[in-house]
């Protein structure tokens, strides 16, 4: 009303109604609205009379009496005697609410309590417990420092912290809720951590983590790293923002929002199961995307037939290559193919035989090959590790991985004869072309004793066929030392130093014959050459030393 009466040009009616009201509400038990109104009044008026200032600094001598430097700060700031009483008393009260024993959060840096106020130096200082207390400046306070109000749960931390510790390990979901609500709006798994640490043990974390973060009042958002937890006003809040979620989101987001709706158990469940239904119906042109879905809603408890049925139509209308190559989730993909297998007969060999020229998972390639040799299918399997090998850098994750398992003793045979000396021609590139980028770890590891590089060096390869994977290795910049030694250790093992490779020669002498040239070493370093440098001084010193000199040491 005030404002409005003030942007309406009506300011003396404003102020009268203020001065109603502060004389309505002065002298309550209350002091805090009598407070802001008499703020106000100074604030609006021009120049504000002494009867104004009185008011207003007993009504703030009230609102905080139980604090410990308020006589200090009323000294200070003198109301009286102020030109700008409205920021005088906004200085005040920041003072006061930073006062000793306060307890605030330190941005940054955790929860502590003021144990220090410093009016002449316009310094806070806070102890953070355990810690070298922290100073801040007056003037960076309301950017720095935050009161905690009562009952806030890092509030607690500092002020009851064994009572905080049995409240958490006795109900994690409601403490995961204060908590969050603690810390504000969305946090992430580590923050969560940080302010549990010293209530909660490192070993209790996993169990009550998985308790905590089911109660129906957490609310998820983002994948991986980017995962962050929030806190709905109810139960009922957060299922109804769940599946407003789930309806508005993509078909590939859609996914992920349906995981976290499962693992609830409310009501909200049949209504996510008929979004899901609905989503495979329309993706008719993604049958990856449309498999991922009906198997993500197989998940729900009503939802599993509706996902068998899905997926049945989905094997019989689809492509299975264009099928496999939407479905992003491993697993999932894996009980694609296990589908394909069953639902085509004989046909299955040749289509994984396909489909492993597209797979990057080791997992997956480790399945295919099994399956194929045990079906009888090699002669599929060495078709498509040809063109493997054929064109290596077309295919860097099936050729990482065919160089891994072909030193297994129970590698497929397609495999096991491929592991020729021609290998090492190809090895290299796995550790300096960007195609092998993402691969560099796995291609490093090759070069590791028992591995293909080395077994290959040893076994097969001939001494030009080492000595040339040897300096191919060693001129790479990426390769760790200790890994290029045993490369070419492996090398000189094998076939013996190349000739480039400078000879050393070995001196042999017996432990007497050391000990006498050390004698004679000490006495050239302190008897013979100190006395020889001093002739040079000498015949330096009268100009002689293109002489003979040695007749001047005699």
């Amino acid at each position: 009303m005030r404002r409005l009466l003030w942007q309406a040009g009506r300011k003396n009616l404003a102020m009268t109604l203020l001065d109603l009201l502060a004389d309505t509400i002065e002298g309550r038990d209350d002091p805090f609205p009598t407070l802001v109104v008499l703020k106000e009044q100074v604030r609006l008026a021009a120049k504000p009379n002494s009867g104004l200032i009185k008011r207003l600094q007993r009504a703030l001598e009230a609102a905080h009496a139980d604090r410990p430097s308020l006589g200090a700060i009323v000294s200070r700031y003198s109301l009286a005697g102020q030109r700008k009483p409205a920021e005088a008393i906004k200085d005040m009260e920041n003072w006061l609410d930073h006062d000793q024993g306060t307890i605030v959060e330190v941005v940054g840096q955790g929860v502590g309590r003021v144990i220090e106020l410093n009016l002449e130096l316009d310094n806070i200082k806070v102890d953070l417990g355990g810690r070298r207390p922290v100073s801040v400046p007056f003037g960076a306070v309301s950017r720095y420092l935050r009161p905690l109000p009562e009952g806030d749960f890092r509030r607690r931390k500092v002020e009851d912290p064994d009572g905080l510790a049995a409240f958490v390990k006795d109900n994690p979901g409601g403490a995961l809720v204060e908590l969050i609500e603690s810390l504000g709006d969305e946090v992430d798994v580590s923050a969560i951590k940080d302010a549990l640490e010293g209530v909660l043990s490192t070993k209790s974390w996993t169990p009550w983590w998985g308790k905590a973060r089911k109660h129906p009042r957490i609310l998820t958002s983002g994948t991986g790293s980017r995962l962050r937890y929030s806190v709905s006003g109810s139960a009922e809040d957060a299922a109804g923002i769940l599946i407003t979620e789930l309806e508005q989101a993509d078909p590939r987001q859609r996914l992920v929002i349906a995981k976290r709706v499962v693992t609830r158990g409310d009501d909200s469940l049949n209504e996510a199961t008929r979004i899901l239904s609905d989503s495979i119906e329309s993706l008719t042109d993604e049958p990856g995307l449309a498999w991922e879905t009906a198997a993500v809603l197989s998940g729900f408890p009503d939802g599993g037939e509706a996902a068998a049925a899905a997926q049945a139509g989905i094997i019989e209308t689809s492509q299975p290559l264009h099928l496999l190559g939407g479905i992003q989730d491993r697993q999932v993909r894996m009980a694609a193919l296990e589908a394909i297998r069953k639902a085509r007969g004989d046909d299955w060999t040749r289509i994984w035989g396909e489909w492993f020229l597209h797979e990057d998972t080791p997992a997956i390639l480790d399945s295919i090959s099994t399956a194929l040799v045990r079906a009888g299918a090699g002669e599929t399997l060495d078709s498509a590790i040809e063109v493997v090998f054929r064109n290596h850098t077309h295919h860097p994750n099936r050729f990482v991985w065919a160089c891994e398992r072909m030193t297994n003793p129970d590698a497929p045979e397609p495999l096991r004869r491929r592991m020729t000396p021609s290998l090492l021609e190809k090895l290299p590139d796995g550790l300096s072309r960007r195609e092998f980028a993402s691969l560099r770890g796995r291609c490093k590891a090759l070069l590791d004793g028992g591995k293909v590089a080395i077994r290959l060096l040893l076994e097969s390869a001939n001494k030009g066929q080492a000595e040339r994977f040897s300096q191919r290795v060693a001129r790479l910049p990426g390769v760790e030392p200790q890994r290029v030694h045993l490369v070419e250790q492996a090398a000189r093992q094998a076939h013996g130093p190349s000739e480039s490779e400078p000879q050393i020669t070995l001196l042999v002498a017996t432990q007497h014959a050391v000990e006498a040239k050390q004698v004679e070493l000490q006495q050239l370093l302190e008897v013979e050459i100190p006395k020889t440098l001093k002739g040079i001084n000498a015949a330096a010193a009268e100009g002689d030393l293109r002489e003979n000199f040695e007749y001047h040491m005699l």
